[in-house]
């Protein structure tokens, strides 16, 4: 299988240039250019397949926000027929092996996944050259679009076209994903950097989303499918409040009356383990970017919620999104006004501290503040 970058793409000159004019990790940046030609690759060899995660999301957005260091995809290829193409891309002599990564764990072992590790040369100093391929062996059924392969820092030699989640359904998705007691990344299993990753996409995707029905039909088609996977009974609704109440405890965090504990120490970590994968000079703090990413969060799941339900939601994503985007010293004046459920007060608090987290807060609890919907 020919490879699709340029040559000089795996150099370290090249990594080394590419760093520097865009402020990143030189390990994580040949990573993520791996990541991009085993895509392509996967492509060119004929697999049939859907590219979902991080990698997806740069080629969803203007510009990419941060490194992503794994390919994720779903396929209803057979494993015979994915570890064919994997030995053809090997053979090619860029990647220099692969080999299946076993996960345990009861929640592993229903989830039809399968792990790879993928292994090549580097050119910068890390001990051992590798970059994950995990595979879901069923596609989600919701919108997906075709996109080309491309990255500043990824230059082919032809154009590669795969097929992607839509902005709306990558950002239903990584909303189910986000779930810590249903669907999504639990608590206490050492996966703080991969639920703040989660995160932090979902409010890159939150910008570009623009059809309200398209996010709901991917939120609603990927709690099926993870239900089904573990086995459990959740729905809509219990993915819904299993958001807000992530969102009410990250939002809480270092205002009078939170209580330190576990979960939020976790948060924590996750938040700053983030900052090596961004680029750009990316700043990301649980306060106040974090907080604002996960109450639009817990907003979008509410919305998502009265759609399910039938209900009319009209154009209060847009209207809520452009008045947090707007003037922040209007922010805590509109917060002040607005009717919150018991339980709730700390958002009048909080918005001193995060303008925006308040005001998506305000448009998940008192829509009437945004004008008519």
């Amino acid at each position: 299988m020919p490879r699709n970058a340029r040559d000089q793409c795996f150099t370290r000159e090249w990594i080394e240039r590419q760093r520097v004019g865009i402020k990143a990790d030189p390990i994580l940046l040949e990573k993520a250019i791996y990541c991009l030609e085993l895509a392509s690759q996967l492509c060119m060899a004929g697999l049939d397949f859907l590219l979902k995660g991080g990698t997806t999301v740069y080629l969803l957005l203007p510009q990419i926000r941060r490194l992503s260091i794994d390919v994720d995809v779903a396929t209803s290829s057979s494993r015979e027929q994915i570890e064919r193409v994997l030995e053809a891309i090997v053979t090619e002599g860029l990647f220099t092996g692969y080999e299946e990564a076993i996960r345990v764990g009861e929640r592993h072992e229903r989830i039809p996944k399968l792990h790879y590790e993928i292994t090549f040369e580097p050119r910068t100093p890390q001990r051992r050259g590798y970059i994950l391929l995990d595979v879901i062996l069923e596609e989600p059924g919701y919108t997906t679009q075709m996109a080309t392969i491309r990255a500043p820092f990824y230059e082919p030699t032809q154009e590669v076209q795969v097929r992607i989640p839509t902005a709306n359904s990558a950002l239903g998705d990584k909303l189910v994903a986000l779930a810590p007691d249903t669907t999504g990344i639990p608590f206490g299993v050492n996966k703080e950097l991969p639920r703040i990753k989660q995160l932090y996409d979902v409010g890159m995707l939150f910008q570009e989303a623009d059809d309200l029905e398209e996010i709901a039909d991917a939120f609603a088609r990927s709690v099926e499918q993870e239900s089904r996977f573990l086995r459990a009974g959740y729905g809509v609704d219990s993915v819904v409040a299993d958001l807000v109440n992530l969102a009410r405890l990250t939002t809480m965090i270092d205002l009078r009356g939170a209580r330190e504990e576990a979960r939020t120490q976790e948060i924590r970590r996750g938040v700053n383990a983030l900052k090596s994968h961004l680029i750009g000079g990316r700043r990301y703090n649980l306060i106040p970017e974090a907080k604002a990413d996960v109450a639009l969060a817990a907003f979008c799941a509410g919305l998502i919620q009265r759609v399910s339900r039938g209900g009319e939601v009209s154009s209060l994503l847009t209207k809520v999104r452009t008045v947090a985007e707007g003037d922040p010293g209007a922010l805590p004046e509109l917060v002040r006004r607005a009717r919150l459920p018991e339980g709730f007060d700390f958002v009048q608090r909080l918005s001193r501290q995060s303008p925006k987290a308040a005001v998506y807060w305000c448009g998940s609890f008192d829509p009437a503040l945004f004008g008519d919907i």
